[in-house]
């Protein structure tokens, strides 16, 4: 029998931090988001991780912080895109009431 996503639902890996692991793991994030690769070492010796776990946590968590930013900086961009085709558009209807002969094909 093949199972598809639907069938697997509420089963994968546990977490790999506990809830008083990832406390103290964004609490040293806030501190530092680029651990060296001393500090990488005592995190995972502290948590009984391996030490590109450690590495792929705080990685992770870089990419989660800039995700809300990026998007922002893009819904920003799209409202700037409208605006000027509002501008282009409003300033084409004004050539046009105005009868003015020297109307450029705007493309």
């Amino acid at each position: 029998m093949i199972m598809n996503k639907k069938d697997k639902k509420g089963v994968g890996r546990p977490p790999l931090f506990t809830g008083d692991e990832l406390d103290f793991m964004k609490k040293e994030f806030r501190k530092n988001p680029r651990p060296d690769q001393t500090e990488i070492y005592f995190y995972a010796l502290r948590f009984g991780k391996q030490e590109h776990q450690i590495r792929s946590w705080f990685s992770n968590a870089r990419t989660r912080l800039a995700i809300p930013a990026l998007e922002a900086n893009n819904e920003n961009e799209d409202e700037n895109e409208v605006s000027r085709v509002g501008n282009l558009v409003t300033d084409i209807m004004n050539e046009i009431e105005e009868g003015d002969s020297t109307l450029v094909c705007y493309i």
